[in-house]
């Protein structure tokens, strides 16, 4: 009797199951995991999210560094440049090139009017003009030839064919906060070259280089930001002065 009456206990233990205190306990450690899982999972996904916005900001950073690089490079370019190249026998000043202006402002008919190498400072406005079609030339009536860049409301825009003005850069993706062109020119003098020494507008030549920064952030982050530089050479240089003629 004694031993069936142990047993009897023993299975009335084991079909009792888990007591109050320990389903509380459990539960306490289930929630503590399942907090910690949702909380990598979150951090992941933050994480996630601000590597996708660093690399869409790069990205397009660097496109419209791209696109001002290679268009301010070709600045002042034109057809005639051959007819510039002074010759023994020509005539003592050739024709200068009216392509050659570089002006730190927007494109309008002030700019037209002006030739001057480059920005004297860093400017947030850059306008030069491109000899594109020899039909329609550079004057003061029309903008025909005139290009550039300026910042416009967070967005980059370009200046095409004397006025159009085009985006650059989506304000949806990325807010551009700075946009400057720093000249950085190297002057060669040419009075060496004269026939006959030269104490006043003597020739030179301007080598013309800019430093190009350009600062972003991410509109649905602004604490991810990011600035590039570019340096970039205008493959044609800026010529003036004349050789004195005795």
């Amino acid at each position: 009797m004694l031993i069936d009456g142990r047993s009897r206990l023993a299975r009335r233990a084991r079909e009792a199951g888990i007591s109050m205190v320990e389903l509380m306990v459990g539960i306490a450690i289930s929630l503590i995991v399942v907090a910690g899982g949702l909380s990598l999972l979150a951090n992941f996904t933050g994480e996630n999210r601000r590597l996708l916005l660093e690399t869409r900001l790069n990205q397009d950073l660097r496109a419209a560094m791209d696109v001002v690089t290679r268009d301010i490079r070709r600045a002042g370019y034109w057809q005639g440049a051959t007819a510039s190249i002074w010759v023994n026998g020509g005539p003592n000043v050739p024709p200068q090139n009216m392509y050659r202006g570089f002006y730190a402002s927007r494109c309008n008919a002030t700019t037209l009017g002006a030739s001057a190498p480059s920005p004297a400072a860093s400017a947030s406005f850059v306008c030069y003009a491109i000899n594109e079609n020899i039909a329609t030339p550079l004057n003061e009536t029309t903008r025909a030839s005139l290009y550039g860049f300026h910042l416009s409301n967070g967005a980059l825009m370009a200046v095409l064919n004397g006025g159009a003005e085009q985006a650059v850069t989506d304000a949806g993706t990325i807010t551009i906060t700075d946009f400057v062109v720093t000249p950085v020119p190297q002057v060669v003098p040419m009075a060496s070259f004269c026939k006959y020494t030269c104490t006043v507008n003597c020739p030179r030549v301007i080598v013309r280089e800019f430093e190009v920064l350009m600062s972003g952030f991410a509109p649905g982050d602004p604490t991810i930001a990011r600035t590039l530089r570019s340096n970039v050479r205008v493959r044609n240089d800026y010529y003036d002065g004349q050789c004195p003629t005795s």
